[in-house]
């Protein structure tokens, strides 16, 4: 009785020896050939190559009342290409701060989207999307086609639509002269 169990136990450890080694050799490659290295790393973070939308972070956030459409507005600012972060334009080249109304106005559709909800004191960063800047046409000798963009912008003033005539108390010490 005792041989028998031997016996059992032996054929049960060759059997599951056989089935092991069957197994183990199904998972491994036929040839070196077919043998791959796995190599398990992280994602990445990669920034996209273009903008697809508009896109913005406060540096600094201001005081008072928030822009909205409609209201006029003053503000320094200074334009780079998002490609390569050469300046391209800004209000000190300019000769000074820029006034324009926001959404009824001749700025890139970047700037009226991206002041809305600045207050003044406050600087912002502003990522622009070819289209939402100058476009296909770009600007001649400073932006070329379908180039992407990149402001900071500090608002110095606002002037609410209900008081375009500059009798607001959100007024900067700019205001008598730009106005």
């Amino acid at each position: 009785m005792v041989k028998l169990r031997r016996m059992t136990l032996y054929v049960l450890s060759v059997i599951l020896m056989a089935a092991l080694a069957v197994f183990v050799s199904a998972c491994m490659p036929q040839s070196a050939d077919d043998a791959q290295e796995i190599i398990v790393t992280p994602p990445e973070y990669v920034e996209p190559d273009e903008l697809t939308e508009l896109r913005y972070e406060d540096v600094a956030v201001g005081t008072g009342p928030a822009v909205e459409d409609g209201d006029t507005v003053l503000i320094d600012w200074e334009g780079y290409l998002f490609d390569d972060d050469s300046l391209f334009n800004s209000s000190d080249i300019q000769g000074g701060p820029y006034q324009f109304v926001v959404g009824n106005s001749d700025v890139i559709d970047g700037w009226h989207a991206g002041v809305v909800g600045m207050q003044v004191g406050g600087t912002r960063t502003l990522e622009v999307p070819a289209y939402m800047g100058f476009g296909p046409a770009g600007m001649p000798g400073m932006v070329q086609a379908d180039q992407d963009l990149w402001f900071e912008i500090t608002l110095l003033e606002i002037n609410p639509v209900d008081d375009s005539y500059g009798n607001g108390q959100y007024q900067s010490e700019y205001q008598q002269e730009w106005q």
